[in-house]
């Protein structure tokens, strides 16, 4: 289900006072919002969440970050935020050789630290208190390792974003499955899905993609955009030639990533500019 919907004041009753499954596959959460005003001031019970994080950052988690941020911030003090970053781990095996797991590198490391640190600065900058904000690094498969650090943890609710419903992303979910729904059968918490809004998957998501992209193909490299650079330089196939709607799509697309810490705005002769630094 989408938390987009829900009110913020519903929110946090939906969790911190109605934590109920009707439905194991569903996980269909039941809230009692009456019971938690009663509960008045002297209520000091906190709320656990647990927030899937992929590395490099997808649009899908940017979403659930902005969302959980914008419906919980004004309730942090009864809120603790868990940022989990779990580094895939592939099996290699030989013809005469039992499989192995291969150690994430340190370029998988460096990816997951710094996608923490970028989302939990969202978090803050939607004020989320830093105090309330944890972060973990764990490496395994995705979805085993959300499950397992959910048990050890005590979560009261796992959040993830969710990649979208285009014709690839079902077609792929349909052949390679889907850690988001593997989540929701086995989970033994509820589990809040935050879907992408239209927005998300407009010309505007294009090109915050293609950018991430760029910036992950140079690690470690200063790179400078321009709006008009990216709307011409990563425009849709489909789209002849960068025009007004792909400049304003595009500025909106550095403005978001500026926003969210991943780039830095620099005025430089009128125009203004995004880094990396």
């Amino acid at each position: 289900m989408s938390m987009c919907s829900m009110p913020a004041s519903n929110a946090l009753a939906f969790l911190c006072a109605g934590l109920s499954k009707r439905d194991r596959g569903a996980k269909m959460l039941d809230f009692n919002h009456d019971a938690f005003l009663e509960r008045g001031t002297g209520y000091t019970a906190k709320t656990h969440l647990l927030l899937g994080v992929d590395a490099p950052l997808t649009t899908a988690t940017l979403q659930a970050l902005r969302t959980v941020g914008e419906l919980f911030a004004a309730y942090s003090e009864n809120v603790h935020i868990l940022l989990l970053s779990v580094i895939p781990i592939p099996y290699v095996s030989g013809r005469y050789t039992p499989p192995s797991i291969l150690p994430p590198t340190l370029e998988q490391r460096k990816q997951a630290r710094v996608a923490l640190q970028v989302a939990s600065t969202i978090l803050r900058q939607c004020g989320m208190a830093r105090s309330r904000i944890e972060t973990m690094v764990k490496a395994g498969a995705p979805g085993d390792e959300l499950l397992r650090v959910a048990r050890q943890q005590h979560i009261d609710c796992i959040v993830l974003g969710c990649q979208g419903y285009s014709l690839g992303q079902r077609l792929r979910r349909i052949f390679m499955g889907s850690m988001s729904h593997y989540v929701l059968r086995f989970a033994s918490c509820p589990v809040l899905i935050v879907t992408q809004s239209q927005a998300h998957t407009s010309l505007v998501a294009w090109y915050e993609r293609a950018i991430q992209q760029a910036l992950h193909e140079h690690p470690g490299t200063l790179v400078n955009f321009t709006a008009r650079e990216v709307a011409s330089g990563f425009v849709p196939s489909q789209v002849q030639a960068a025009g007004r709607k792909e400049c304003e799509a595009a500025t909106r697309a550095l403005e978001r990533l500026a926003s969210s810490g991943i780039l830095s705005r620099r005025k430089i002769s009128g125009e203004t500019h995004y880094l990396n630094d």
